[in-house]
């Protein structure tokens, strides 16, 4: 919807193959005469950058250590690939430069940053899915080397990882069924209750069971995305790393996918790190937020001072490249 805003003169809304409304953008954007188009329009999260907080206690940040998930000094280097690497005048692509990241339990925090910033990066690490070059994870009391492989490093099984496409993910060769199974013994359920535990979390995510025998490509990228979320949930991870989870769904999965993540971390008390380029997504999820640029972490603070109060250029520039549309 955004770019849209920005870019299209004209726009056509369709559903189910049919032509639900269409005209010039600022009147189906500011006047639309379809339901169908207002519960779209309705469902398009907006920032908010205007508040009455105050700046001093929405910008400080205080944790007890055994109730954060923390990540010091991380770092990431990935080796060049050109011909200079082989003959060692290379010094490779430094993707992330000392990196310090808290998260608390039970509680949504939040990693934006432009494409190539490092976001994915930081969450494929703390995932156990690729060794640092330097740094450590540390939950509660445990310490984790992030430089090791992730079964070494003992991180694999503490955390688990939604990944952007679930498409790519999810084995197009298992059924829905078997996936879900899969990953409800990696947590530890007994052969005999885990069909239970698979068929309520269908019902947990909005699945209907009868999905179970399907196959990914036979799902939508709604329901695919709702099956990745409960794999990761089925595996009792302690963290979850959602990487642009809803990136691919229209607004309305959008809004139900977001709702469902709100339930699941209060219930269930997981800690999540949330990547994503929507802004606005980020501020209705997350009570903490990381900028990431260049490899870099420039800014930090709660949601409401990184959009409401931050002065830094950088976080500025990120909320004023948002369609103004979608802003308020």
């Amino acid at each position: 919807m955004g770019v849209i805003a920005q870019i299209a003169d004209r726009v056509v809304v369709m559903r189910h193959g049919q032509v639900a409304e269409q005209n010039v953008v600022s009147e189906v954007l500011e006047r639309p005469q379809s339901d169908y188009t207002r519960k779209l329009l309705a469902a398009v999260p907006k920032l908010r950058i205007s508040g009455s907080a105050d700046v001093a206690s929405c910008s400080n940040r205080s944790m007890d250590p055994e109730t954060t998930i923390a990540g010091e000094g991380i770092a990431k280097t990935f080796p060049s690939r050109g011909p200079l690497f082989f003959i060692g005048k290379s010094q490779g692509k430094c993707a992330l430069r000392d990196i310090s990241v808290r998260l608390e339990r039970g509680a949504i925090t939040g990693v934006v940053g432009e494409s190539g910033s490092g976001k994915s990066t930081l969450g494929r690490l703390l995932a156990g899915l690729d060794r640092a070059s330097a740094g450590e994870f540390r939950i509660g009391e445990d310490a984790f080397d992030a430089s090791r492989s992730g079964a070494r490093s003992g991180l694999l099984g503490r955390v688990q990882m939604i990944f952007q496409d679930p498409a790519v993910s999810l084995n197009p060769r298992m059924t829905i069924e078997k996936t879900l199974l899969e990953s409800a013994r990696y947590g530890g359920r007994a052969v005999r209750g885990e069909r239970d535990d698979v068929g309520a979390m269908m019902d947990r995510v909005g699945l209907t069971r009868g999905l179970l025998g399907r196959y990914p490509h036979q799902l939508s990228g709604g329901q695919k995305q709702r099956v990745a979320i409960a794999r990761a949930l089925l595996a009792k991870p302690e963290i979850v790393v959602a990487d642009e989870p809803t990136s691919a769904l229209d607004v309305s999965v959008q809004a139900e996918v977001i709702h469902l993540l709100k339930e699941v971390v209060a219930e269930q008390h997981v800690t999540m790190m949330f990547i994503s380029h929507d802004l606005a997504v980020v501020q209705d999820l997350c009570s903490f937020v990381y900028v990431l640029k260049d490899g870099q972490m420039v800014d930090s603070g709660s949601s409401d001072f990184i959009f409401m109060h931050s002065q830094h250029p950088y976080t500025r520039s990120l909320i004023e490249a948002r369609p103004r549309h979608f802003i308020h």
